[in-house]
C-alpha cells in the first residue's frame, strides 16, 4: 500500500493509549491491506511477522470507542465461560480515542456467511449452537434495570405489526408488557468468522448501551441467517427451508441452556415471529423505493410466509 497509508498507521499506533501484547515494544507497521464493515474501516498491518488489525470507527466518537474496547474485555471473558467453548472475539492491544481507533488480533479464516451453504447438517449444527449459547450467555449477563427499558419504537413497532399478524389489541399490550429484554447484541452471521481451529469468532463487538426486547435480536439473527441459507431475502424452497429450520433450532438449543429464556413459549415464538416480519417488510419497502419490484416482491412474499407460520391466538392463551 501507499507509503501514506504506512505514515498514517505509525501514527494511529504510536498515539494510543494502554499499548500491550504486539504493541509494547516498538515496531515499524506497515499497511498490507484494508477492508470495510458498516460501522468501521479496518486496515491490516504487520511488522515482520506479526499482524493486528486497526478497526477505525468512521461512526464512531470518542466515548463510543472506550465504551467498545471495554466491552470486548467483558464479552471475552464471558465466553471465556461458555459451556463447551470454542467461542472468541479479537483482543484489544491499544485503543486510541481520537481519531476513534483500536488494535485488535487478526485472526484468519472464513466467513460463516459465506460458508453457510457448503457445510454438513453436523457443522451447521455445532457452529449454531455455539452461536446460540454465546448470545444467550450474553443476553442473561445484561439484563434490563430500572434505567434499561425497551426502546419506545420497538413497543410500539411491534404493536404495529402485531395487527398486521391478526393478533388482537388485547393480547398485543398483555404480549408487550410481559417480553424479557437485556443489552442488545446485534449479532449476525455476516460478523463470525470460523477460524483454522474452528473456533466461533465474534468479529464485531457489541456496540449498544441500548437495552431492547431480546425478541429482536434473536430475529434480526435468524432473519440474516436465513437470507445466507437461502440466498436473498425471500421464501426458500423444501431443501434450503430444512437448512433453515436444522440452523435455527440448533442456535435456539444453544440459546436456552445459557439465555434469559428458553423460546418454547409461544408468546416468545409470536415476538420473534412480528419483529422478524417487522425487519423483512423493511427490506420490501426499500427494494420497492429503488425500484426493484421483484426483489420487493420476493422479500414480501417471504413475509407473508412468515405470517402464516405464526402461534395463534388461541395457542397463546
Amino acid at each position: 500500500m501507499a507509503a501514506d497509508a504506512n505514515r498514517e498507521v505509525g501514527e494511529i499506533i504510536d498515539a494510543m493509549d494502554g499499548k500491550v501484547g504486539p504493541l509494547a515494544e516498538r515496531r515499524d507497521w506497515i499497511a498490507v491491506s484494508e477492508w470495510e464493515s458498516f460501522s468501521a474501516r479496518f486496515v491490516l498491518v504487520q511488522a515482520g511477522s506479526l499482524r493486528l488489525a486497526l478497526k477505525l470507527g468512521t461512526n464512531w466518537d470518542s466515548d463510543r470507542v472506550v465504551f467498545v474496547a471495554k466491552e470486548i474485555g467483558r464479552v471475552r471473558e464471558l465466553l471465556s465461560s461458555l459451556p463447551g467453548g470454542g467461542v472468541v472475539m479479537p483482543e484489544v492491544f491499544g485503543v486510541l480515542a481520537d481519531p476513534p481507533a483500536l488494535a485488535i488480533s487478526y485472526v484468519e479464516g472464513d466467513l460463516l456467511f459465506d460458508s453457510l451453504s457448503t457445510l454438513d447438517s453436523a457443522e451447521l449444527t455445532d457452529y449454531l449452537t455455539r452461536c446460540g449459547r454465546a448470545i444467550g450467555a450474553y443476553h442473561t449477563a445484561q439484563p434490563a434495570s430500572a434505567v434499561g427499558s425497551p426502546e419506545p419504537f420497538s413497543s410500539n413497532g411491534l404493536r404495529k405489526v402485531a395487527r398486521l399478524g391478526g393478533v388482537t389489541k388485547r393480547r398485543v399490550e398483555a404480549i408487550v408488557s410481559s417480553l424479557h429484554n437485556a443489552r442488545r447484541y446485534q449479532f449476525s452471521p455476516n460478523d463470525i468468522l470460523v477460524d483454522h481451529d474452528e473456533n466461533i469468532v465474534l468479529l464485531d463487538p457489541p456496540h449498544f448501551s441500548k437495552y431492547d426486547y431480546v425478541h429482536r435480536d434473536l430475529a434480526a439473527a435468524f432473519v440474516e441467517l436465513h437470507r445466507g441459507l437461502v440466498g436473498g431475502y425471500q421464501p426458500g424452497d423444501t431443501t434450503a427451508q430444512a437448512r433453515v429450520e436444522l440452523a435455527q433450532e440448533a442456535f435456539e438449543a444453544g440459546y436456552a441452556e445459557t439465555g434469559p429464556i428458553t423460546l418454547d413459549d409461544a408468546v416468545d415464538r409470536l415476538a420473534i415471529g412480528l419483529f422478524s416480519i417487522s425487519r423483512v417488510l423493511g427490506v420490501a419497502s426499500g427494494r420497492f423505493r429503488s425500484g426493484q419490484v421483484h426483489s420487493g416482491l420476493k422479500a414480501l412474499r417471504w413475509a407473508l410466509w412468515i405470517r402464516g407460520r405464526l402461534p395463534r391466538e388461541r395457542d397463546l392463551e
